[in-house]
């Protein structure tokens, strides 16, 4: 990467999702993933419209998700850890949850 900030056009091709903006959600994906093949391992990368969650949110799902597909399963409940009103956190009930092989 350069010193002042520019991208190589290549690597824009690694993330989906470069030219989107918050305000397109309307008309736009919410949630991009792409995974890029390599001659040793897999790139993954996401974007998505922070409309829809923050940073910690995908931050978690993602996290999960790699858990998931590393063993099958994953150990806990997810827990809610802010509330709309700022009060006590909570759990949300498994059966949110519907994961299809």
């Amino acid at each position: 990467l350069q010193p002042d900030g520019s991208v190589p056009e290549i690597f824009r091709l690694f993330f989906p999702m470069n030219s989107v903006r918050n305000i397109d959600g309307v008309s736009e994906v919410l949630l991009a993933i792409q995974v890029t093949e390599m001659k040793d391992g897999v790139f993954i990368s996401f974007g998505y419209n922070h409309l829809v969650a923050d940073g910690s949110s995908m931050w978690k799902f993602f996290h999960d998700w790699s858990t998931i597909c590393s063993n099958g399963q994953k150990r806990r409940v997810f827990t809610l850890l802010y509330s709309k009103d700022g009060s006590s956190t909570g759990s949300i009930s498994r059966s949110v949850f519907r994961l299809r092989r």
